[in-house]
């Protein structure tokens, strides 16, 4: 993959060489352009390696963004659970002193026994209403 997106270097054609015939002048022109040249192919190659590593490290980057993520929203989730669990419990004492409400004032037995008796009373109630069971019906 990376071979395929690098750039080919373009060829200089209007190169005079150092060999004979070539005038006193021509080759500085010559070493003038192979080192322009040069640094270009560096430069390709510098920019090359670098978008690369920036590739790779915006990869590497998101990648860790989005655990970081997972991570705290899980946190979260945990905290409001939590959060959510305790106004519940807050909410069932409130419910349970409201319910279990007796009064500091010496009138807990008599109350007590009140509704004992209220309690009895219906049970009677129930069992009288009720037929009695027989031993004919035990036996069956």
């Amino acid at each position: 993959m990376a071979e395929k997106e690098k750039e080919e270097p373009l060829k200089v054609y209007n190169v005079s060489g150092s060999t004979a015939g070539a005038g006193s002048g021509d080759f500085h022109h010559y070493r003038n352009m192979r080192r322009k040249e040069q640094e270009r192919l560096e430069r390709m190659e510098k920019e090359w390696v670098q978008k690369t590593e920036q590739e790779k490290f915006e990869i590497e980057r998101q990648r860790k963004i989005a655990e970081l993520e997972a991570k705290t929203s899980k946190k979260a989730e945990k905290r409001k659970r939590k959060k959510e669990k305790l106004q519940e419990i807050k909410k069932l004492k409130k419910e349970a002193v409201q319910v279990n409400h007796i009064p500091n004032d010496g009138t807990f037995l008599q109350q007590f026994s009140a509704a004992h008796k209220t309690d009895n009373q219906k049970t009677d109630e129930t069992n009288t209403d009720a037929k009695p069971a027989g031993p004919a019906e035990h036996a069956a």
